[in-house]
């Protein structure tokens, strides 16, 4: 009866922390949703401006998951045909935060209720408009800023992303609108253009 117990307790046990690591779905209600098989398709706007002389071109841009990597802490999802301005092309995911500009910060996947917006001197921003998780990087000095920005909502990750270089009288960059979100060759979320 004893070994009864301890056989119950032990299965509870491996399945309540088998349960806590990630998962295929696990980040599906954060704003960073990610596994392998997901799928995000761009409108890319492509920009420059030199010396008052301006071109813009555009382009689809879709940014892929390849692959899952998981050791004792992070999990790593390396993508393909992009990158998101925020993670990057490897996303490292912990149990319950995400590493973003290549280690600036690691935020929560799902921010406290009582989270306050961030600002620091290093030009990174964290904070919420309309329910959107903005998060934002403004890097170098001098004549040269680069701007790196992203807007995300819950269940589909990034809505909005910018990347710009700031030399003056040169600023070149691209801004990119999601336009679907895939899962597993289903589109589960389309921009939907409001009148």
């Amino acid at each position: 009866m004893r070994n009864h117990w301890l056989l119950t307790i032990t299965f509870a046990l491996t399945t309540a922390l088998g349960c806590s690591k990630l998962s295929g779905n696990y980040t599906d209600k954060t704003y960073f949703p990610i596994g392998e098989g997901y799928e995000w398709v761009n409108l890319r706007q492509n920009y420059r401006t030199v010396e008052d002389k301006d071109s813009v071109s555009f382009d689809t841009v879709s940014i892929r998951v390849t692959s899952k990597t998981t050791t004792n802490e992070w999990t790593t999802y390396k993508l393909e045909g992009g990158a998101f301005e925020d993670v990057g092309e490897e996303v490292l995911v912990s149990k319950d935060g995400i590493l973003v500009f290549g280690g600036v910060d690691t935020i929560p996947l799902i921010p406290p209720e009582d989270f306050k917006p961030k600002e620091s001197v290093i030009g990174y921003g964290l904070g919420y408009r309309d329910s959107v998780l903005t998060i934002s990087l403004y890097s170098g000095g001098g004549y040269v800023l680069m701007v790196y920005s992203t807007e995300r909502v819950k269940g589909v990750g990034v809505i909005s992303q910018e990347a710009e270089l700031r030399s003056p009288p040169h600023y070149e960059g691209h801004i990119d609108r999601l336009m679907y979100f895939i899962k597993d060759g289903d589109t589960v979320w389309r921009y939907e253009e409001t009148p």
